[in-house]
């Protein structure tokens, strides 16, 4: 798969039924989607170990080769942002046999990401906006949450969208090897939802059946976990802005509301 075009077949993970074990689960995730949670679920359910296994950067991250290879042994799940980039795809062609490409309604993410920006500037963590390019300006912080969503809209959402587009058109190609999932599933029906994403990765449940990991709606990394919390935070203004973005065919294979 070192390009979208063509597909190599030879990756050393094999699924449980093939190997006897537990395989790893890679989920590739859109920022703001629910990535912690998703994680600490297929930890909890499947009894696996967390990894890191790329360099953690938005919306350009690359694999960590040795990391990688470890990691394709079984046993561990890494929840990443990486892009569908050659070298990338390159090291899952080596070593990843499937994987999860989790999405979510553009709206939400940012409005979620710019709630997560200030909160990473109020705790003192500014070290933490250099893992996302482009960093806010100096006067960023001093903005009301109106022109702060109006910044991220104009500087963040192009690469959201550039990440997604590039990461549906491959799993389009490759359904074999890439499962496209979105939010709304994850919300409507957690248990469904994880059974799955273990059927098409090859996970055992090691509980019997799904535990759940906690309440959605309290976690920090995905704001109220509402499909539409965007209405009552975007102007009409940046609402337009998002119907200029977010393509019709897009919108209306998600279910993503225009209106």
């Amino acid at each position: 798969m070192a390009s979208t075009s063509s597909v190599d077949t030879t990756s050393t993970q094999a699924p449980a039924s093939a190997s006897g074990h537990q395989p790893s689960a890679l989920i590739v995730t859109i920022p703001e989607s629910g990535t912690d949670f998703l994680r600490n679920t297929l930890v909890r359910n499947f009894r696996l170990t967390t990894a890191v296994i790329s360099n953690q950067y938005f919306p350009i991250d690359q694999l960590r080769l040795f990391e990688t290879m470890h990691f394709a042994a079984g046993k561990r799940v890494a929840a990443t942002h990486i892009d569908p980039s050659p070298i990338n795809l390159q090291i899952l062609d080596a070593f990843i046999q499937r994987w999860v490409v989790h999405l979510r309604d553009p709206r939400s993410v940012v409005l979620s990401w710019t709630h997560h920006v200030e909160r990473l500037w109020r705790d003192g963590r500014h070290h933490h906006l250099l893992f996302v390019t482009p960093r806010p300006d100096p006067n960023y912080h001093g903005m009301l949450l109106e022109d702060r969503l109006s910044w991220q809209i104009n500087h963040f959402l192009p690469s959201l969208i550039g990440w997604m587009n590039m990461w549906i058109r491959l799993a389009d190609a490759h359904p074999d090897r890439i499962l496209l999932t979105e939010f709304s599933e994850l919300r409507a029906d957690e248990k469904r939802f994880v059974e799955k994403l273990a059927d098409f990765l090859g996970l055992t449940f090691v509980t019997g059946g799904y535990a759940s990991a906690g309440h959605m709606t309290k976690s920090a990394d995905f704001g109220s976990g509402d499909i539409d919390e965007w209405r009552a935070a975007l102007t009409f203004e940046h609402q337009q802005a998002f119907k200029d973005a977010i393509r019709p065919e897009l919108a209306n294979r998600f279910g993503w509301s225009m209106q």
